[in-house]
């Protein structure tokens, strides 16, 4: 017998790995950020220990050679420092915040206004696409308000995706927060849990993995209840125990994390209780803490609404010039359910974009309550009616395991604290699936009990090797 040759590794030609300076041979690590900056396998297995290069850039792994141009991207940047390479698609391109924010208005309108996190809701869902294929992976798109893709460009979409969260996320952390606390900026963290015997197919935890940041494991309840507790800075907390998984075969898990300091502090007022009052739909009251100050907002008003958008200062972070991030206040004049439940109906990414566009610098005296929500909703029904298809066994989700699935099951937790220092939201959305049925077919019966013609042959080549027409079950001489 011949000894076992050993593999062979491509080389990719006129590619240097920018971490060990060599000719890049085997896998290619290409950075989604940098128009030119590749690593060999050996190099991105140790980046997370040494940092030789920003930790939060997304890499893309290439199997095959593909020259030093990034296969179907198209890398442009603007001249003035610093540069930021931008994604440019052969498909049309993906305006990705219009689509979050359609996907958001949407959903919040069908919760009719329950506080939820909408990128974290995309987040999770993206997700869960990444193993769809056929008609279940263009229902999840079209609920997304993305393009139906086919499911080899599917990536792109991910490579944008993670991109978008780089550029806008990527900024946060590192600030000095309050009492100390070093926890003021933007954190997400995702995950896969798998049951025993069930781990999702390589691609798919690749995918997850890259593109995602994403880690993963068997399902284990207390290892999901901590996992959760510490990405969210302990802000949500959940109980599950072994029960909640037993019928689970996959569990996806997003989590978002946001604080952020106004960049002009509000003045709190401390008078008695009974002084503020906010008065509610039902026609009751409920006492709060007022916190004011007047200053020159970017505001708005018409003939039925005040809008005033409030800055919070630059989160630090390795993302320059630092994104800025506001808080939107839209008040109806009349103090009616129907009046805000007509400003809500009206948001679409592109009402917002124009409302956005009609504020004028004011001054203003602005007067809030400081409050507290926290909020765990059940989307499984609401999604359910978005892409039915992948809650039934018509469910294709073949990209995470070979054995049918179907989706179970979305949870969404929120939590979003304003006060006079600043602002909280924390968000976690579990997706649930389990083993299904495959799709139904046909079943034909077919009773052998009576003559019938047998052969033995060779599948590929059809050849037959015996045959035997059986009128006896009891042949001669037996």
């Amino acid at each position: 017998m011949d000894p076992p040759r050993k593999p062979i590794l491509i080389q990719h030609q006129g590619v240097i790995c920018d971490g060990c300076d060599k000719d890049l041979v085997g896998p290619r690590y290409k950075c989604v950020q940098c128009a030119d900056y590749d690593l060999c396998a050996i190099c991105e297995d140790e980046l997370s220990q040494q940092k030789f290069h920003d930790a939060t850039h997304v890499f893309i792994k290439i199997r095959q050679p593909s020259g030093g141009e990034f296969p179907k991207v198209t890398f442009s940047w603007s001249t003035g420092p610093p540069a930021y390479p931008l994604l440019c698609w052969n498909s049309p391109g993906v305006d990705l915040p219009a689509a979050i924010n359609n996907f958001g208005f949407d959903l919040h309108k069908t919760l009719n206004g329950s506080t939820i996190c909408p990128a974290n809701v995309f987040s999770a869902l993206l997700m869960a696409a990444n193993g769809a294929d056929g008609d279940t992976l263009a229902a999840i798109l079209k609920a997304l308000n993305l393009p139906l893709v086919p499911v080899d460009e599917v990536a792109s979409l991910n490579a944008q995706y993670a991109q978008l969260e780089s550029r806008t996320f990527g900024g946060g952390g590192g600030g000095e927060g309050v009492g100390g606390e070093e926890e003021v900026g933007i954190k997400t963290a995702s995950s896969i849990w798998y049951s025993q015997g069930r781990r999702p197919l390589p691609r798919f935890e690749e995918n997850m993995r890259v593109y995602f940041n994403s880690s993963s494991g068997p399902i284990d309840a207390a290892g999901i209840n901590e996992f959760i507790r510490a990405k969210t800075l302990g802000r949500i907390t959940t109980n599950y125990s072994p029960e909640s998984f037993e019928h689970s075969t996959l569990v996806l898990i997003a989590c978002f994390f946001f604080k952020a300091l106004w960049e002009n502090p509000f003045v709190r007022v401390d008078f008695p209780t009974s002084t503020w009052r906010f008065r509610n739909f039902s026609g009751g009251y409920e006492d709060y803490t007022r916190m004011h100050q007047t200053a020159h907002f970017d505001y708005l008003e018409g003939d039925a609404i005040q809008a005033v958008f409030l800055n919070y200062k630059p989160l630090a972070g390795k993302v320059h010039p630092p994104c800025q991030w506001t808080a939107a206040i839209l008040l109806p004049k009349s103090p009616t359910r129907a009046a805000l439940q007509a400003v809500l109906e009206s948001l679409t990414s592109d009402s917002w974009a124009q409302l956005r566009s009609n504020v004028r610098r004011s001054k203003v005296h602005l007067s809030l309550p400081r409050f507290e929500i926290r909020e765990g909703i059940d989307l499984t029904e609401v999604l359910r009616k978005a892409f039915p298809i992948a809650f039934t066994n018509a469910a294709d989700f073949s990209r995470i395991n070979s054995m049918p699935m179907t989706l179970s099951s979305i949870e969404h937790m929120t939590l979003l604290k304003v006060d006079e220092l600043g602002s909280e939201v924390a968000a976690v959305t579990v997706v649930g699936m389990m083993f299904g049925a495959a799709a139904p077919v046909e079943v034909h019966e077919m009773m052998v009990d009576r003559p019938f013609l047998f052969l033995i042959f060779e599948r590929d080549s059809g050849l037959v090797v015996c045959s035997s027409l059986v009128e006896s079950l009891r042949g001669p001489g037996i």
